[in-house]
């Protein structure tokens, strides 16, 4: 028998010895989607960190950092769609399995897969709001005004 295979003998036994799950999820979940981890193996960041929200609040040249990066990596973002891990557990939660599910992605696939019950720890990306007035708007509304207003950011490689 594989490490796989034993792995997953491992959390299959799990999940039926117990009724009722509570389940999170980080990066590793929507890798496969084509989404990019943010630390390796060790736990070590493999990019610049997340800007956090004291920065991106209290500096107007962190925001305009974020949204620069930010709309070149909506991109990638954008096309992502559920892998397997994320039908798995949609099936867990439709099977009454899955009471909760808290998820520390931004990138909404639970959803997309089917998942209702879903907490999203780090908040979403699919929509933004305004800080000052509080409205909110569909991301992909944002990334057009966005890149009509700065064409020459989508020219650059993500």
């Amino acid at each position: 028998m594989t490490n796989t295979q034993l792995a997953d003998s491992r959390l299959q036994d799990f999940v039926g010895r117990h009724e009722k799950l509570f389940v999170l999820t980080g990066a590793g979940c929507s890798t496969n989607s084509g989404i990019p981890d943010y630390r390796d193996r060790n736990g070590s960041w493999k990019r610049t960190q997340p800007i956090n929200f004291q920065a991106f609040m209290s500096e107007g040249h962190t925001r305009q950092r974020y949204w620069a990066r930010s709309l070149i990596g909506w991109r990638r973002f954008g096309q992502a769609r559920p892998n397997d891990a994320h039908h798995a557990l949609a099936r867990l939660e439709a099977s009454g399995r899955c009471e909760m599910l808290l998820t520390q992605n931004v990138d909404r696939l639970h959803q997309s897969a089917g998942h209702r019950q879903v907490i999203d720890l780090h908040g979403r990306l699919d929509l933004v709001r305004c800080m000052g007035c509080g409205a909110k708007t569909p991301r992909n509304e944002f990334q057009e005004a966005l890149g009509r207003a700065n064409a020459e950011w989508l020219t650059l490689d993500a």
